[in-house]
């Protein structure tokens, strides 16, 4: 990221996603009190519909190992016991 703060759009659609994460529910109504404009309140419900649950997050981590040692033809164990190892290496 070029550290550039985040504005308009992508700001609200960041703060959705991170309300989401968070598992803050989606109040449009609580918006509306805010007085958002509803480009900023379809922004940031847009964010939070997107966001993964962390059971989808999970998954998409499981299977990236999974597709990993049937591309190095190794068991699970042994790819999960690397990637550890490389990331002790990094520290």
């Amino acid at each position: 990221m070029s550290g550039k703060p985040l504005a308009g759009k992508r700001a609200f659609e960041a703060m959705g996603r991170r309300a989401a994460s968070m598992g803050m529910p989606l109040l449009h109504k609580r918006l509306e009190r805010l007085g958002w404009p509803m480009w900023a309140r379809s922004a940031y419900a847009r964010g939070w519909i997107q966001q993964p649950s962390k059971r989808q997050q999970t998954e998409r981590v499981v299977q990236g190992f999974i597709d990993r040692s049937i591309r190095d033809g190794v068991s699970l164990c042994v790819t999960v016991d690397r990637f550890v190892a490389e990331i002790k290496e990094r520290s």
